[in-house]
């Protein structure tokens, strides 16, 4: 089962080499984002994959630590592509003040899940004859959020351990993907629109679907596959706005 992150992981690599290509021609700030977002959820899946493999310990720490607050760190930067994206199609309104406050606000939200007393102290139990690791890493404030390593079939993972972590610590990353997903379904409604693009909507709409249906052990796999679907709509959406136009 956990090799079925592994081939998430190369389909990743092989978007990160076509991007590092088509950013040598284009040099926008949307497309190199694209590209360190791209890398974290290679370096996601690959962890996934590695799970099994690798026993509790520093290591693992290390690995699970940095895949969490990669994805909770760089989650809201899909809002700078998203204006990026409309500034590049030619949306008069989406100017520089727009776009200086949404940098702000994702620059807020990415310091959020990355800045503070940054620790991951893994303590070893059992629950149901299950190997669970908990831990705790410490936000801006004093938050901490508190991870336990799951096993399902044959892969291991760090998770939130929704028990002993505060509200805030486990809804930031969600709230931050929710609101990148949403702010995508409606930019490409307009390209749809505007542009006769309907890619974007349609990954964008499919990830929100598989986001709220999929839930359980098993729904990592189907919603790590719904990112994939969405990422290649937004790395086809941004070869496609390279041609400037008025609107």
């Amino acid at each position: 089962m956990s090799y079925i992150f592994l081939i998430y992981a190369l389909i990743y690599v092989g978007c990160f080499v076509w991007l590092i290509r088509h950013y040598r021609q284009v040099e926008h700030l949307g497309t190199l984002a694209l590209i360190v977002i791209v890398l974290a959820l290679a370096y996601d899946n690959f962890v996934l994959f590695l799970g099994h493999l690798i026993a509790p310990g520093a290591l693992f720490e290390g690995l699970g630590r940095w895949r969490y607050v990669l994805h909770s760190a760089l989650t809201p930067w899909l809002l700078f592509v998203a204006v990026n994206f409309l500034q590049r199609a030619g949306f008069r309104w989406c100017n520089r003040t727009v776009m200086l406050v949404v940098l702000g606000l994702v620059i807020v939200l990415s310091l959020a899940g990355f800045i503070g007393g940054f620790t991951l102290t893994l303590e070893t139990k059992y629950v149901d004859g299950t190997l669970v690791a908990a831990g705790t890493v410490e936000f801006i404030g004093g938050f901490t959020l508190t991870l336990e390593t799951k096993t399902v079939a044959d892969w291991v993972r760090l998770v939130p351990d929704n028990a002993l972590s505060p509200g805030w610590a486990r809804l930031l990353p969600r709230l931050t993907a929710v609101l990148s997903t949403l702010a995508f379904i409606v930019i490409g409604i307009l390209f749809w629109r505007r542009l006769d693009w309907k890619w974007l909507a349609l990954g964008a709409i499919l990830m929100f679907i598989v986001s709220a249906a999929v839930h359980g052990d098993y729904g990592l796999i189907f919603t790590n596959l719904g990112e994939i679907i969405f990422m290649l709509s937004l790395i086809w959406t941004d070869a496609r706005v390279n041609q400037v136009v008025v609107i």
